[in-house]
């Protein structure tokens, strides 16, 4: 599945009372020269309390954080079999709502972490300050206004970043974010667990949008925000979010999800 061009192995566990150990496979499902190939595996398995629990596995097997863009292929893929509207699922201990609209999924996000503004990573080469903010998945973002914001390099200072003594021990995400226009922006995103860019990212999307919305100047000015996030693929993304004293509030992430093919994968055959 792709959900606006960050891309899944979705395995439907929902009926299934075996085993299946996700963690190992997933880097060999991931792979994109001898496996299918993906940014991560999402498992659908059976819920008591909602219509299904969603696990999430990076491309090198780890996991424990939250994935909104696979968020909205698990909906998709479950109301698109139902023939639903709206449906509900557990992930990473919170439950989140989803609901089918003309453009794709809009998935209700938890709310966002204390934002930590202007930190100094005192790595070489990295001289532009950035803003820490956990929005399911933990994410540095820097905004940058050159004029080169497409072809620039992102991959070897979004690893050094990743890796940074400041947000150890699980790393970060980072976001790389441009002022298109006035509630635009365009986002590239160096993922952990991927070890690379990525073509989307949905909790990058949102953590790019709250930080422009808060360094636009409305630090005082509280209420209903819509952001439009274009990420590499240039399929766009919608934030949406309440601004309070409080903190940020109601985020919800809306854009394409769809399914590219349905096959099946042998893992007798191949192990890592």
């Amino acid at each position: 599945m792709s959900g606006a061009g960050n891309d899944f192995v979705v395995i439907d566990r929902r009926t299934a009372f075996d085993t299946f150990e996700a963690a190992v496979y997933a880097p060999v499902l991931c792979d994109r020269r001898r496996g299918i190939g993906a940014d991560g595996v999402i498992v659908l398995k059976a819920s008591a309390v909602t219509d299904f629990t969603m696990e999430y596995y990076n491309a090198d097997g780890s996991t424990g954080s939250m994935c909104g863009n696979g968020g909205r292929c698990a909906a998709a893929l479950v109301l698109g079999e139902e023939g639903g509207v709206t449906t509900s699922f557990e992930a990473c201990g919170n439950v989140h709502s989803a609901t089918r609209t003309a453009m794709g999924i809009n998935l209700g996000m938890a709310d966002p972490g204390t934002p930590r503004m202007d930190i100094d990573l005192g790595i070489r080469d990295v001289e532009i300050r950035g803003h820490f903010i956990n929005t399911g998945s933990p994410h540095l973002v820097l905004m940058k206004d050159s004029p080169g914001f497409e072809s620039m390099e992102i991959v070897e200072t979004g690893r050094k970043i990743r890796h940074s003594k400041h947000f150890e021990p699980g790393g970060t995400n980072v976001d790389y974010v441009q002022v298109v226009g006035e509630g635009h922006i365009a986002v590239r995103t160096y993922e952990r667990g991927v070890e690379d860019e990525t073509l989307a990212c949905g909790t990058g999307a949102v953590a790019a949008a709250v930080m422009y919305d808060i360094l636009s100047g409305m630090q005082n000015e509280w209420g209903k925000r819509t952001v439009r996030v274009t990420p590499r693929s240039g399929e766009s993304l919608m934030v949406n979010f309440t601004r309070e004293a409080a903190g940020i509030r109601d985020v919800h992430l809306e854009g394409p999800a769809v399914v590219t093919f349905t096959g099946s994968f042998n893992t007798d055959r191949i192990r890592p």
